[in-house]
């Protein structure tokens, strides 16, 4: 991966493609920069700090993976707010960059889900993005590709609604990935109003206890533990990438992603370290993270369950994409 580097001296850079740097390897391509002046690199691909090791020849710089991550999550954040927000500008698109909620209380709007329906491809382009964001992907075999995408497009279903409820819409409101939401109040139907294409208790059939099984498991242990947003871009991070039983990768991709598993919790301590936390907080807040894996992967296959029955017996119209996404994950 190309970068600069604070006080570079004008040298030219030399790039390493010896085969022992492969990203399919599971290591990060590396820049070798000659001279021998340490510092914080910056990746010109995403910006992020870089962690620098220097040794009498060479500048060996790799970037930090939950530093990519964040700036992946910041992309993100600029896509959705484009497809779904109602912004007027520019200005009003990119003044809040640094806060990484797609949405805030005066821009989410009850449900339809016709409108769903036709949201449903942009939130897979989405999710697709953000799963070839990493330097291997276009190394991997293309049917791990596709299970990629179908257990990130399972889980970030999951896990990105999750999030939003904790933070802005528990208790009354369960809120989707593109900014819609329905009540969680009795005394509302706010986003569950009959439809031409599907009724009130059709949909509260389908989903409303499979949203308070995300709101039990998932949004309170979020709000009980006040999840940072860098502990959530982790935890998206690790759920996507760690097999949790409902696919199946080639053995040399799932060591790819074990890797990317691995280092991302080295980094997360790391960033429990940075926040002044002692070790009895640190492993506290690493078993919670452990946890609501557990309960994210167990809510799969549940959401599988759920698509499978609407498309046997019809229930609703779904988008042919997202019927083989779900199929067989």
């Amino acid at each position: 991966m190309p970068v600069r580097n604070e006080g570079y001296n004008g040298e030219v850079i030399k790039y390493d493609y010896s085969p022992k740097f492969t990203a399919f390897e599971g290591e990060s391509k590396r820049a070798k920069i000659a001279g021998q002046s340490s510092g914080m690199g910056v990746c010109l691909v995403c910006d992020a700090p870089c962690n620098v090791e220097v040794n009498k020849q060479f500048r060996y710089i790799t970037p930090s993976l939950l530093s990519h991550m964040m700036e992946v999550e910041k992309t993100t954040r600029e896509r959705r707010r484009i497809l779904f927000c109602n912004d007027d500008s520019i200005d009003d698109l990119f003044k809040h960059e640094n806060d990484l909620l797609c949405f805030n209380e005066k821009e989410i709007k009850p449900m339809k889900f016709s409108k769903i329906r036709k949201d449903l491809r942009s939130m897979v382009l989405i999710t697709y993005e953000w799963t070839r964001s990493r330097a291997y992907w276009p190394n991997l075999p293309t049917s791990d590709k596709i299970t990629l995408l179908k257990r990130c497009v399972l889980y970030q279903t999951i896990i990105e609604p999750a999030f939003l409820t904790a933070k802005i819409g528990y208790p009354s409101k369960f809120i989707m990935a593109n900014g819609m939401y329905v009540s969680m109040d009795k005394n509302s139907d706010a986003g569950w109003e009959d439809e031409p294409e599907i009724s009130k208790a059709m949909k509260q059939n389908l989903y409303i206890d499979l949203m308070k099984r995300v709101i039990k498991d998932i949004v309170e242990p979020i709000r009980k533990m006040d999840l940072s947003v860098k502990e959530f871009v982790a935890l998206k991070s690790i759920v996507c990438w760690k097999n949790g039983g409902v696919s199946e990768v080639t053995e040399e991709t799932k060591k790819i992603l074990n890797r990317d598993v691995e280092m991302m919790l080295k980094e997360l301590h790391e960033y429990y370290l940075e926040q002044k936390f002692n070790e009895d907080i640190i492993a506290e807040r690493m078993g919670n993270i452990i946890l609501l894996l557990g309960s994210i992967f167990s809510l799969g296959l549940e959401t599988i369950e759920s698509h499978v029955k609407m498309s046997f017996f019809a229930l609703w119209q779904f988008d042919s994409l997202v019927k083989k996404l779900f199929k067989e994950t």
